[in-house]
Formats: C-alpha cells, sequence, structure tokens
C-alpha cells in the first residue's frame, strides 16, 4: 500500500517524523538554514539508502501528469538504484554532496527566471516560495525535462558502499 499523505504545510517535508542521518544529523535541522533540498526531490547527503517521494521541488511546473504517475516515476528510479547497489555487491547508497548542491544550483537559477519567483510581490501571497525566496515545491522544468531527469539514476553521482 502507498499512502500519499501531502498536507497543507508544504515547506514542512517528513515532519513530524524526526530522520536521523550519519553523524547524528537531523533532517529537519539540516533544512532549518533555508529550507528543504534534495537531489532530484529525493535523497539528501548524509541520509544512506533513504529516498523521498514527493520531496523538494519534486513535481514540474507544467506537462507533468498526475501524482500517481510521478509515484511511478520516482519508485523506478529508486527500484534501479537499490538494484545497482545489491548488483554491485554493496549495501548502502548516498547522494554525493556536489551532486546535490550542484543540481539545486541549476534548479534555482531555472527557478529564479519564474514570474512567481521574480515578483517580489507574488513571494509574499505564493505557498509556492519558501521564507527564504526558493522554489519549494515544483521543479521548474517542464514535465518532458523533469522525467528525463528523474527517470534513471546516474550512478556517478552517489557513493556505493
Amino acid at each position: 500500500m502507498i499512502v500519499a499523505a501531502v498536507g497543507f504545510q508544504i515547506g514542512k517535508y517528513l515532519w513530524p517524523t524526526e530522520y536521523i542521518g550519519r553523524g547524528g544529523c537531523s533532517l529537519h535541522e539540516l533544512w532549518s538554514g533555508g529550507g528543504a533540498q534534495a537531489y532530484i526531490g529525493m535523497t539528501v547527503p548524509g541520509f544512506p539508502n533513504s529516498f523521498v517521494l514527493y520531496g523538494p521541488n519534486s513535481l514540474p511546473i507544467s506537462g507533468g501528469g498526475t501524482l500517481p504517475t510521478w509515484f511511478e516515476t520516482w519508485s523506478s528510479y529508486i527500484a534501479q538504484a537499490i538494484v545497482a547497489v545489491i548488483e554491485r555487491g554493496f549495501s548502502k547508497v548516498e547522494v554525493r554532496q556536489d551532486a546535490l548542491e550542484n543540481y539545486n544550483k541549476i534548479l534555482h537559477e531555472t527557478a529564479n527566471q519564474l514570474i512567481y519567483i521574480t515578483d517580489g510581490g507574488s513571494r509574499d501571497q505564493n505557498h509556492y516560495v519558501n521564507e527564504w525566496g526558493k522554489l519549494q515545491v515544483n521543479a521548474p522544468w517542464e514535465g518532458e525535462e523533469y522525467f528525463r531527469i528523474s527517470s534513471v539514476p546516474n550512478l556517478d553521482h552517489f557513493i556505493l558502499s
């Protein structure tokens, strides 16, 4: 069974459950300084073998179909990563920090071209933008481009161990 509990406090991903990563790092504390960020909306460095469905910046701005379609895409991506780990004889998969940073740099540069990000007045009235002025819910790409990004994991962006 898959339960999609998609509430109205969009900036509180995975809340109220506490997730503790490597070294005792809390995911919510990690995200408290600038908003939630994940590589392709699904995984965060320091949290091996942890993937999120419908995480930050994980829905394309348009042309993306329905949420069940994306659950299928994300689940396939995750399954491919897990299979790669098993087939290579490892037990952990973790996104690299530089991959997260590069991905989110491109994401925010692209998002900053959208009118509801650049228009200062809309930031105050827009639940898609977090308190730091960053796009929080959507990916800033059309559905076809986001599907290309999120359908097959680039294992060069992960640490397998």
